[in-house]
C-alpha cells in the first residue's frame, strides 16, 4: 500500500513522509533507483542530474517512470510513504509530445491509497529552504511554483486520481502528518 506526498520543493515533503510512515509504521521511501546503484546516494544524483539535463523530455520522464516502477517492485506488498510519486514526475516532465509515456505509466504504476498534495505559501516554503540551507538552488524553483501545482492538478483531472490537499503553511510537520493518518484510517474504516 502506498501513501504519496507530492508538493513543490521546500513544502516539508520529506519530513511529513517520515512522520506518517514513523506513526504509522510505514516504510519510507525516495529515490528508490539509488536501490539498484549500492544504495551509493551519489551515482543516484549524478543520473539524475544527467536526465534532468537533457532537451528530450521523454528521457526524464522514462528515469522517473522506472523509479516509481520499482517501487512497486522492490516494494511489492509492502506499506510504505513515498515522497514523490506520479504528480510530481508528471509536473515535473510531461510535455506535449509525451503523454502517451504517462498514459501507459499510469495503467503500470501501483496506485496509493492516499495522494497528498501538500502546499504552503511561497513565503513559508522560501523560509524553509533557507533553514535546509541558505545556498539551495531549489530557491530559484519558487518563480515556477504556481506552474508545478497546475500541472499537478491537470494530472489528477486528466487521470482521475483522487487526492486530499494540505496547506502547510500555517500548520506544522506533525499536525500535517496527523490530518494524513487520521484521513488513512477513515478510508481504511470506510468512512
Amino acid at each position: 500500500m502506498i501513501i504519496a506526498i507530492e508538493g513543490a520543493d521546500g513544502v516539508g515533503k520529506t519530513t511529513v513522509s517520515k512522520l506518517v510512515a514513523e506513526k504509522l509504521n510505514f516504510l519510507f521511501v525516495e529515490k528508490p533507483l539509488h536501490y539498484l546503484l549500492d544504495n551509493d546516494y551519489n551515482k543516484y544524483i549524478k543520473l539524475r542530474d544527467y536526465f534532468n539535463n537533457q532537451n528530450d523530455r521523454n528521457l526524464s520522464s522514462w528515469f522517473y517512470g522506472l523509479n516509481y516502477m520499482l517501487i512497486s517492485n522492490i516494494f511489492k506488498n509492502k506499506n510504505i510513504v513515498t515522497d514523490r510519486y506520479f504528480l510530481s514526475m508528471y509536473s515535473l516532465s510531461y510535455s506535449d509530445y509525451n503523454g502517451d509515456i504517462y498514459d501507459l505509466l499510469i495503467k503500470k504504476l501501483e496506485k496509493p491509497i492516499i495522494t497528498v498534495i501538500l502546499k504552503a505559501s511561497s513565503k513559508t516554503i522560501y523560509k524553509r529552504l533557507i533553514k535546509r540551507n541558505p545556498f539551495d538552488k531549489d530557491i530559484n524553483k519558487l518563480r515556477n511554483i504556481d506552474f508545478l501545482y497546475n500541472k499537478m492538478y491537470e494530472c489528477v483531472n486528466k487521470y482521475n486520481i483522487p487526492y486530499i490537499e494540505l496547506d502547510a503553511s500555517y500548520i506544522n510537520e506533525h499536525e500535517t502528518s496527523d490530518i494524513i493518518v487520521n484521513k488513512y484510517k477513515n478510508i481504511i474504516n470506510g468512512e
